[in-house]
């Protein structure tokens, strides 16, 4: 059933609308619970609908914003286990997809659920997995690189979406140009267009950038970092 719901939700704004209406919010409450209580593994399909359903679609993203610390525990779970499973890194993925939907579609409403906690979740994330390859995303060094750059450059690509579209915010969360800095990285507008960058070729390499549902949305992300 899932398979059909989000079939239906990609392929037409008007289902997805229908769908999740300001007076029906069962679909978006029934998908959010079974995805915090469920161990079940179809979590990941159950994932992937709500990330087809808030695209785009205000009234979905607005109810999910009464579900924030549901969905940012299971996308915290999920990143716990993403190397043991390749279910719990794409589940990681859809949730911050989701995530970032609403963060456009309702900027206000979704701003005010990001506090300093989830923000440092979020922060710690994209260390942990773009520190490890900072030097060959900050030279733009053309190489080949490995099955594990790969992952790191893609679940760090997806963070670097949210963080950036929340850093776009005409009242940004963030209130300096360098959002965090260690030892081994500093993660500065600057960083995040150019993991942005490298992130969007190796989309297009791997299944074409049409591959990424918010394309368009990504590459004005990259404009307004890079500015």
């Amino acid at each position: 059933m899932m398979d059909v719901l989000d079939g239906s939700c990609c392929l037409s704004p008007e289902n997805r609308a229908k769908l999740t209406s300001c007076h029906d919010k069962s679909l978006v409450e029934s998908t959010v619970n079974y995805i915090a209580n469920s161990n079940d593994p179809g979590k990941m399909k159950a994932c992937q609908l709500l990330t087809s359903v808030t695209h785009e679609n205000t009234a979905a993203c607005t109810q999910l914003c009464s579900y924030f610390e549901e969905i940012f525990d299971t996308l915290q779970h999920f990143d716990k286990h993403r190397g043991e499973s390749q279910v719990a890194f794409d589940s990681s993925i859809y949730l911050l997809n989701m995530l970032t939907n609403c963060v456009e579609a309702v900027p206000e409403a979704s701003k005010g659920c990001f506090g300093a906690d989830s923000i440092a979740v979020l922060l710690n994330m994209l260390t942990r997995e773009l520190g490890p390859i900072s030097s060959m995303i900050l030279d733009g060094t053309e190489r080949e690189v490995s099955m594990e750059e790969e992952d790191m450059l893609v679940l760090g690509g997806n963070v670097s979406v949210l963080l950036g579209t929340l850093l776009a915010l005409p009242s940004s969360p963030f209130t300096n140009s360098i959002l965090y800095k260690s030892d081994d990285v500093s993660i500065s507008k600057e960083f995040l267009w150019m993991a942005l960058t490298r992130f969007v070729t190796l989309m297009e390499v791997r299944c074409g950038l049409v591959s990424l549902g918010l394309a368009t949305g990504v590459l004005k992300l990259i404009d307004f970092l890079r500015g």
